[in-house]
């Protein structure tokens, strides 16, 4: 899983580094977006974009693709 924290990058992390990890078959993309108190997961690479997005946020949880046995609440990664 690629991790991004974005405050003041989210654009970038968004546009061009999100392309790149889809371009090189980087399975999971998860952005920490620090203003909206969201987590964005980019799932399906295909070509320079991810087919599945998910936002979620407090109260969720999330279950990486690598670790199908895993779950994470939100709430413990969002400040």
């Amino acid at each position: 899983v690629a991790r991004e924290v974005s405050e003041s990058s989210l654009s970038f992390d968004r546009g061009r580094k999100l392309a790149a990890y889809a371009r090189n078959c980087v399975p999971e993309y998860w952005i920490l977006n620090l203003a909206a108190g969201t987590l964005e997961v980019h799932q399906v690479p295909e070509g320079d974009r991810y087919a599945s997005v998910d936002v979620l946020h407090k109260g969720d949880t999330v279950t990486p693709l690598h670790a199908p046995n895993a779950t994470i609440a939100v709430d413990d990664i969002l400040p």
